[in-house]
């Protein structure tokens, strides 16, 4: 069974790189994917094939087969964003509106991974074949967002669950309201980082109950 995925699930995380003969070639085939897959829910080898121009051979030499490709894909996306979200986690004093707004800037600045992230789910691109050693890279990329986000937890003393809800679960509803049709225009980093702080304030953090919030330890955070 393989593990709960972040962001769609609502976040994501950095990984490992695997090694590519062609980044520039390979990121056209993934951010074709990602189109497809945010369009239409699905995607066919023969329609990636002409998105990107490559022959049945050229991409089948490059990603093994569909299921390698889509696990790349994810990955792709996983390592772009994550990086982003783990930095502000672990910035010194840095406010939780800025990390919330981590989601929608991310989505204007980088929006081929965005629309893999936000806009599909983990289970469009993993399956029971996927390639292990995509699988490996994926787990232990979440594995280390797990500990970066529940180390900021401890830090500053917050409810796991409002923490979940401000910094993760609001900022990706937030940017799915205009996603893929729209761009996500620069107000919602405003909205999404005041929502943070009113979520996460002393004050309203202390009237929300929630069950067994001192148990959680954050290895399932899906939907």
């Amino acid at each position: 069974m393989h593990s709960s995925d972040p962001y769609n699930s609502e976040y994501s995380l950095i990984g490992a790189k695997m090694p590519r003969k062609s980044l520039f070639t390979d990121n056209h085939v993934f951010g074709a994917v990602g189109q497809l897959m945010a369009q239409h829910g699905s995607v066919t080898t023969s329609a990636v094939q002409e998105a990107a121009k490559l022959s049945t051979g050229s991409l089948y030499h490059r990603f093994g087969s569909r299921e390698g490709l889509l696990a790349e894909t994810w990955l792709f996306a996983l390592q772009a964003f994550q990086p982003h979200f783990v930095k502000a986690l672990e910035t010194p004093n840095n406010p939780v509106g800025e990390i919330a707004a981590v989601t929608p800037r991310f989505c204007r600045q980088h929006r081929r991974e965005a629309l893999i992230l936000a806009c599909c789910n983990y289970r469009q691109f993993i399956n029971d074949d996927t390639p292990a050693a995509i699988l490996q890279c994926i787990d232990e990329a979440n594995a280390k967002t797990f500990a970066a986000f529940n180390g900021y937890i401890k830090r500053q003393r917050f409810n796991p669950d409002a923490c979940r809800m401000a910094l993760i679960t609001f900022p990706l509803s937030a940017v799915k309201q205009y996603l893929p049709e729209k761009d996500v225009p620069m107000e919602v980093d405003h909205i999404v980082a005041i929502s943070a702080e009113a979520i996460l304030s002393e004050t309203i953090n202390n009237k929300i109950r929630f069950l067994d919030s001192d148990d959680y330890k954050g290895t399932q955070i899906s939907t």
